[in-house]
Parts: structure tokens; C-alpha cells; sequence
């Protein structure tokens, strides 16, 4: 069966179609005007005029044309589901692969760094031993100098991590056990090859002295407060200003691991200096002899 058009008489009134719904427009495909038709089935050239009862057949059809449209729907939706899944899925491996070049970067920035010091570091090198190139290095990192700010970040927080874990296994929070073995755990942790390096050798002239401190402030004087906080809660240490003393405490244990540094022997110069410390801590004990026993 196929449909043509006719012209209609001048005089002659064409019905008026329905109202379509936003679901007939959207799964049409169809004419749905309503017009003189002329219908031919099979040869028969009989032409159908307004009212003709041959129209429901083309109604039924226009309708069954539909239905297998709506039929198609769910297919439709499962593969623009599968699509977005997909889509998710390159976006999520992307993330990946972007953090494991990242981590790759400081990972080599570290080793060299460490090996060679700032300096005599260049990125060529730092982008072979990673195994990226050098478009990857610069889309992660400014220049060098950032790559090196990120590569101590993490070395500070690894020691700080280092530090809890071994004030918390000496003491718990507020117990002059805890406070100590952090400060002692410091020393021990700047006896590391990467932290006397790039911490305490490179960091202030590669970063510049502020944001050398900036980065210091972040780490080591924020957690040496709130030990120093902690112990005056305690009754540990008398009520005094805190942030003085956490600074004048931090400059100490910092200029005592630049000393171990650049010792020709950093083990004897660790053990004399923890002897130090301990005698400058005891100096900050209270003498309340309700306390003097904690």
C-alpha cells in the first residue's frame, strides 16, 4: 500500500487533525495532516473520499508504526545508559592516569632531589626517571620549584605522621611521655637522607626563606602548639603564652637538626642533641608536685 496527495476543491473543507502531543512529535516520523487521500491497494485505484471507512485502516497503521517505535525506546535508553557509563569510565581512567603520572613525577623529583640535591637537579632528568614527558611534568607542575614545593609538602607531612604516631605509642595526648618522644622522634626523622636534603638543606634557598616558613608554620609550629596546649591542660607545663614558646621551642629543634645536617658524624651529633632536649623539656615541667609525677 503506498499514500499520494490529491489537490482538493477550492470549495472543500479539510478536517482539522488533533492536537499532537509532545510524544507524537517526538516519535513521529509519520504525516499526520489530514488531507483528501487517495488510497490504492493491490491495484485497485479507488480513491477515498472524506469520510470513507478505508481511513481507520490508515489510522490503525499510522498507530501500529508507533507502537514499534515506542518499542524501541528501551533499547534506545539502555544504549545511551551504556554510553554514559562508558563515558564515566574513560573519565575515571583519565583521573588515574593522570595521578599516576603525578605520582610518578614526585616520586623521581624525591629520588633526585635527594641524591643531588636542588641544584643539580634538572627536570630533563626528573621527566626520564619518571618515564613521562616533559608536556606531563609542566601540565602537573609550574616549573621545578614547584615540582620541589609539592616533593617537601609531602616529606612534611610523612614526618608529622611519623612524629604522632610516636608521641601516641610513648603516651596518650597530654602526658609528658607524649610530648617528649615527639620532640625526640623529630630528631630521629631529620637523620633521614631525603628530609636532611631537601628539608633542612635545600628547602630555604630553592623556596626562599618565606615560604620556606610559610610551610615550617604549616607543619611544625601548628603541631608543636597544640603538644604545648595540650600539656598546659594537663597541668604539665605552667600557663603561659603559647605561641612564644612554640616558637622559640620550634626554632630550637630546627636549628639542632640543621646542626646533625651538616655534622661530619649526624649519629653522635643526633645522641648529644637529644640530651639536650631532654634537659630543655624538663626545664618547662611545672613544679606543682600535683603534676610532678605525670
Amino acid at each position: 500500500m503506498y499514500v499520494t496527495r490529491r489537490a482538493l476543491p477550492s470549495n472543500a473543507r479539510v478536517p482539522q487533525a488533533p492536537e499532537r502531543g509532545p510524544a507524537s512529535v517526538a516519535l513521529g516520523g509519520l504525516e499526520d495532516a489530514w488531507v483528501q487521500l487517495e488510497v490504492r491497494a493491490g491495484g485497485s485505484g479507488r480513491h477515498v473520499e472524506p469520510g470513507d471507512r478505508a481511513l481507520p485502516d490508515l489510522t490503525r497503521e499510522r498507530q501500529s508504526a508507533r507502537a514499534g517505535q515506542l518499542a524501541l525506546l528501551p533499547s534506545k535508553i539502555h544504549t545511551a545508559g551504556m554510553l554514559h557509563t562508558d563515558s564515566m569510565n574513560v573519565k575515571t581512567r583519565k583521573a588515574e592516569q593522570s595521578e599516576a603520572t603525578r605520582k610518578a613525577l614526585l616520586e623521581a623529583g624525591r629520588a633526585l632531589f635527594a641524591e643531588r640535591g636542588y641544584r643539580h637537579t634538572s627536570t630533563q632528568e626528573v621527566v626520564a626517571r619518571a618515564g613521562v614527558t616533559r608536556g606531563a611534568l609542566y601540565h602537573h607542575f609550574r616549573d621545578k620549584a614547584d615540582l620541589f614545593a609539592a616533593v617537601l609538602e609531602e616529606l612534611s607531612e610523612e614526618c608529622i605522621r611519623r612524629v604522632g604516631k610516636a608521641a601516641m605509642k610513648a603516651g596518650p595526648p597530654g602526658s609528658w611521655e607524649n610530648f617528649a618522644a615527639g620532640c625526640q622522634e623529630f630528631l630521629d626523622a631529620c637523620l633521614d637522607p631525603s628530609i636532611r636534603q631537601i628539608v633542612l638543606l635545600d628547602a630555604p634557598s630553592a623556596l626562599g626563606w618565606d615560604r620556606w616558613r610559610e610551610l615550617d608554620c604549616k607543619y611544625g609550629f601548628a603541631v608543636v602548639k597544640k603538644a604545648l596546649e595540650a600539656s598546659m591542660d594537663a597541668g604539665l607545663i605552667d600557663r603561659q603564652p603559647v605561641d612564644p614558646l612554640a616558637r622559640m621551642l620550634v626554632g630550637g629543634l630546627n636549628e639542632a637538626a640543621l646542626a646533625m645536617a651538616r655534622a661530619d658524624n649526624p649519629e653522635g651529633a643526633r645522641a648529644e642533641t637529644g640530651k639536650v632536649i631532654d634537659r630543655l623539656l624538663s626545664g618547662l615541667r611545672s613544679r606543682d608536685p600535683k603534676t610532678a609525677d605525670r
